[in-house]
């Protein structure tokens, strides 16, 4: 059985590209801070980060508090927040998490950065749009 498997192995790519599901930004001046500490942050998406280079070996599920300083166009979006470890990398000292209990001014500046679709911000600004329709008649 064990053959097998190792057999199945050689069937499937070897390719070192990573797959994500969202997209992510490389990031310049963008920090976090842990403890303390002050780290560079190396990208970011909608829901997530990669923190790095980074002497911190935080491990798989480890739940961070992080504060974030993340340069946009036309701000500084600086919050702080719950998250959680999904990968960590010790060769290249980086390690990329999520985002957990975002308050709703942060996830909708971020989901606008973005350019997420969000049913619940769909929702809202059709009620926005509906009352603004009723004032004026």
């Amino acid at each position: 059985m064990l053959d097998k498997l190792k057999n199945l192995d050689r069937i499937f790519s070897t390719s070192t590209e990573e797959r994500r599901r969202e997209v992510r930004e490389g990031l310049a001046d963008a920090t976090a801070e842990i403890a303390g500490q002050r780290y560079p942050i190396r990208n970011w998406s909608a829901h997530g980060f990669c923190i790095g280079p980074c002497l911190m070996t935080p491990n798989l599920g480890d739940r961070l508090d992080i504060k974030f300083s993340i340069p946009l166009s036309d701000q500084r979006l600086e919050f702080s927040c719950r998250s959680g470890v999904m990968r960590h990398d010790r060769e290249c000292q980086e390690f990329g998490g999520v985002f957990f209990n975002l308050d709703e001014d942060i996830q909708d500046a971020i989901d606008q950065h973005f350019q997420v679709f969000s049913a619940k911000r769909y929702g809202k600004d059709l009620l926005q749009n509906l009352k603004s329709s009723l004032k004026r008649e």
